[in-house]
C-alpha cells in the first residue's frame, strides 16, 4: 500500500538516523511520485551542485537523489565548501545550517560577498521549521529554505526550480551582455543603473565622454558616488520612480549642474533623457536603461538666437519709434509749406521760385514716404487694396508721378503699352508706385537728354513690364545687390543722383506682395539698364465694363463748417486759408480746451485734429467730442505726422473716421472731408 499523510516524512527521517538504511517504502514513494507523472516538473539541463552537510548519511541520501540528474560534489564543512566554490563556482549550493566551524549562514554570507559566487543560488536545509527560521534564511540571502524532513520529490523539485532559474538568468545575462556590447558601440550616450542605490552596471564610452568621467570611475559605483553634485537635483527620484512604476519616462532639455572638469566647479548643462525599465528573470524591474543626449550646445544656440531675435525686435521697435518721431517732426513743417504752395497756385502765383520750392518739398515728402514704406513692408504691415486694373492706367499714373524728374532732366520717354486687355489683380496705387520708382531710378542714372523706354507684353500667363534706359549701367558686382535696402551704384561726391537707395527695395517688396518678381539686367558701365517686372495676368472681362460713363454730380457742393486743431500756428493758418479759398467756413484752435469751446460755439461738421497736441492730445479730444451728443454727426479726421499702424488703429478706436498723414494735398483733403458730408 502506498504511504500517505506523514508516512513519507517519517520514513525519510528514519533514513537520516545512523544505522537505519533506506526503507523500500521510502524508495518506492519517490519512484512512484516521480515516475507516475514524468512531466510534473521539467528538469534543468545537467549542472554542478555543491552539497554541504556535516552528516554523512544526509549527504549520501541527498546526493543519491540528485546525482542521476546533476553532477554533485559532496563536502562535509563550510570552510571546505567555500574554497571549492571559489576554485570552481558551482551552479547551485545546498547547505545545512548547523555545521561546525563555518555554519550555513556564514557560508552564505561569504558566497554572497565574493563576486565569483555572488549570484550562485543557495538552498538552505534545516530542521528548524518555524516561520522565524525561514525568514532568517531569506533575510540572509538564501534563494530557498527547505525544512527537514522533506520528501525526495520536494528536494528534486526545489533544486530543479533553482537550476532552471539559474539557467534562465544565465541566458538573460548572456543576452544582456550582447545587448550591452551593442550599447557600447551605440552613437548615443547610454548607461544602465541597477538597484535602489542606482549602481552603474554599464556605461558606454560616449556616455563617459559626455559626463567627463573615466569608465572605471563610473561602472560598479552608485550614482550618488559618481555624481555627488546631482544629489538634490531630483534625478535619483525620477530613476527610482521608473523602477517602481515600470513605466518609461522622457525628460527634455533639463538643466543639470555637473562637475565636468573634476575640480568641484559646476557647469550648467542641458540634457534630454529616455528612461526605460528593465526586468529580471522573474519579471521584476530591477534596472533602468538611460539613453542620454547632451543638448547643451543646441539649447545655448537656441537661447542665443532667441536673445538675438528679441534684441532685433527691440532694435526694430526702437527704429519704428524713431521713424515715427522723425516722420512727425518732418511732416509737421512740410505740411504748411506744401499747403502754402498749393494756396499760391490757387491764387495764380506761377513764379519760377514757387515751382522750385514745390519740387523740392515734394522731393522731401517722397523721401519720408519711402522711409515709412520700407518700415511697413519689412514688418509685413502693408495691406493691398486689390482690384482688377488695366495695366495701361497704372503705367500712366506712374509716368505722371515721375514726370517732374523726367522733364527736369530732359529725357526722351517712349511708351509701348497696349491700352486694353492687359489686366492685373492688384493695388492700383501701389503698382503705380512701382512704375514711378522704376522711372525715377532710370531718370536719376541716365544723363541729361538720354532715353527711357517703357514696354508691356504678355508671356505665358504673365504681364512683363520693362523699363529700359540709356544710362550709366550697372557693374557686375552691383547687379545682385540693386534691390537691397540702402544699396546704390557708386556715386561721385556731389551725389548727383540723390535718394536713399530705397526705391528699388520697395519695388521688389511690392511686386512680391502681388505674387510677381522683378529682375535687373545690364551689360555693365555705360551700357544702360533694364528692369523687368512680371505680374500674374488677371482674367479678362468685357471691355464694356470699362467704357461705361461714370456719373458725375454736376451740382456745386456747398461749403462745410470745418474746425482745424493744430498747435503749429503756420500749419493751422495755411490750412485755414486754403480751405477758405475753396468755399468752406473754417475756425482754428491750438489746443484741446480751446477746440472744445470753439466746437460748442461753431457746431462744425468736420474736425481736422492734430494728434500731438499739448495737455490734451488728439485722441482724448476726439473721445470728448464723440461723447457730446451735439457733435455726434461730426466727421473727425486725424491729420497727423504719426503714421504707424498702431497710430491708425488707435485713431479708429478713439472715434476718428479717417487717419491722414501730413502733408496732404488739397485734392485729397477735399475728398476726405466730403466723404460723409450731408447732401445739399
Amino acid at each position: 500500500m502506498k504511504p500517505s499523510g506523514a508516512a513519507p516524512y517519517v520514513e525519510e527521517a528514519l533514513r537520516w538516523l545512523d544505522g537505519n538504511p533506506a526503507t523500500p517504502a521510502a524508495e518506492q514513494a519517490f519512484r512512484g511520485d516521480a515516475g507516475s507523472s514524468p512531466s510534473a516538473f521539467e528538469l534543468a539541463a545537467r549542472g554542478r551542485i555543491l552539497l554541504v552537510d556535516d552528516n554523512a548519511d544526509m549527504r549520501s541520501y541527498a546526493a543519491g537523489l540528485l546525482r542521476p540528474r546533476w553532477d554533485v560534489q559532496e563536502i562535509a564543512d563550510g570552510s571546505a565548501a567555500l574554497e571549492a566554490a571559489r576554485a570552481q563556482p558551482p551552479d547551485l549550493v545546498t547547505t545545512d545550517i548547523m555545521m561546525p566551524g563555518l555554519d550555513g549562514f556564514e557560508l552564505l554570507r561569504a558566497l554572497r560577498a565574493d563576486p565569483l559566487t555572488g549570484d550562485v543560488p543557495v538552498i538552505m536545509l534545516s530542521a528548524r521549521a518555524n516561520a522565524e527560521a525561514r525568514i532568517d534564511g531569506v533575510d540572509a540571502g538564501a534563494d530557498d529554505y527547505l525544512v527537514k524532513p522533506f520528501t525526495a520529490r520536494e528536494l528534486v523539485a526545489r533544486v530543479n526550480l533553482q537550476m532552471t532559474m539559474r539557467q534562465a538568468r544565465a541566458a538573460i545575462n548572456k543576452q544582456r551582455a550582447e545587448l550591452y556590447e551593442t550599447f557600447m558601440q551605440a552613437p548615443v550616450p547610454i548607461c544602465v543603473l541597477r538597484g535602489r542605490d542606482l549602481t552603474f552596471e554599464m556605461a558606454n564610452p560616449l556616455y563617459c565622454k559626455f559626463v567627463g568621467r573615466a569608465p572605471a570611475a563610473v561602472v560598479g559605483r552608485p550614482l550618488a558616488e559618481v555624481f555627488p553634485e546631482l544629489v538634490g537635483q531630483g534625478f535619483d527620484e525620477m530613476l527610482l520612480e521608473v523602477m517602481r512604476s515600470a513605466a518609461a519616462k522622457t525628460v527634455d532639455e533639463v538643466l543639470i549642474s555637473l562637475d565636468l572638469k573634476g575640480d568641484g566647479s559646476l557647469e550648467e548643462t542641458y540634457w534630454s533623457f529616455v528612461y526605460a525599465p528593465l526586468r529580471d528573470v522573474a519579471g521584476r524591474v530591477d534596472r533602468v536603461l538611460a539613453v542620454s543626449n547632451n543638448t547643451t550646445e543646441y539649447v545655448r544656440t537656441r537661447k542665443d538666437l532667441e536673445f538675438q531675435r528679441q534684441r532685433a525686435e527691440s532694435s526694430g521697435r526702437a527704429k519704428d519709434e524713431f521713424l515715427a518721431m522723425l516722420g512727425h517732426e518732418l511732416r509737421n513743417p512740410l505740411a504748411p509749406i506744401l499747403t502754402a504752395l498749393q494756396l499760391m497756385a490757387l491764387r495764380g502765383d506761377d513764379t519760377h521760385e514757387r515751382a522750385i520750392i514745390e519740387r523740392q518739398t515734394k522731393h522731401l515728402v517722397r523721401l519720408v514716404d519711402d522711409l515709412f514704406d520700407v518700415s511697413r513692408i519689412t514688418r509685413g504691415q502693408v495691406t493691398l487694396n486689390r482690384e482688377r486694373c488695366e495695366m495701361s492706367d497704372i503705367v500712366s499714373a506712374g509716368i505722371e508721378m515721375a514726370s517732374p524728374l523726367l522733364e527736369k532732366r530732359g529725357h526722351t520717354l517712349t511708351v509701348d503699352v497696349p491700352q486694353r486687355s492687359f489686366l492685373v489683380e492688384g493695388d492700383r496705387s501701389r503698382l503705380a508706385q512701382v512704375v514711378s520708382n522704376l522711372l525715377t531710378n532710370a531718370a536719376k542714372y541716365t544723363e541729361r537728354g538720354g532715353t527711357i523706354h517703357v514696354a508691356l507684353r504678355k508671356t505665358d500667363g504673365w504681364l512683363e513690364l520693362s523699363v529700359r534706359d540709356s544710362g550709366i549701367g550697372i557693374t557686375p558686382s552691383m547687379l545682385p545687390l540693386v534691390f537691397d535696402l540702402f544699396s546704390q551704384e557708386r556715386q561721385t561726391i556731389d551725389r548727383a543722383q540723390g535718394g536713399l537707395g530705397l526705391g528699388l527695395a520697395i519695388v521688389r517688396s511690392l511686386v512680391r506682395l502681388h505674387g510677381g518678381d522683378v529682375a535687373a539686367h545690364s551689360q555693365g558701365r555705360e551700357a544702360g539698364s533694364e528692369f523687368v517686372v512680371r505680374l500674374p495676368v488677371a482674367a479678362e472681362v468685357p471691355s464694356a465694363q470699362f467704357d461705361k460713363p461714370v456719373p458725375r454730380d454736376t451740382k456745386r457742393a456747398r461749403g462745410l463748417r470745418i474746425l482745424i486743431v493744430d498747435d503749429n500756428d503756420d500749419a493751422a493758418e495755411m490750412l485755414e486759408m486754403a480751405l477758405s479759398v475753396r468755399g468752406h467756413s473754417v475756425r482754428t484752435a491750438n489746443d484741446g480746451t480751446s477746440a472744445l469751446r470753439v466746437a460748442t460755439e461753431f457746431s462744425p461738421e468736420v474736425g481736422l485734429l492734430d494728434i500731438g497736441l499739448p495737455v490734451m492730445d488728439g485722441y482724448e479730444l476726439a473721445s470728448l467730442l464723440r461723447a457730446d451728443p451735439k457733435h455726434a454727426r461730426m466727421r473727425l479726421i486725424a491729420l497727423t505726422g504719426y503714421g504707424q499702424p498702431a497710430d491708425v488703429a488707435q485713431a479708429r478706436a478713439t472715434g476718428f473716421d479717417e487717419h491722414e498723414l501730413k502733408p496732404i494735398s488739397l485734392e485729397r483733403l477735399e475728398t476726405v472731408i466730403r466723404g460723409a458730408s450731408a447732401p445739399d
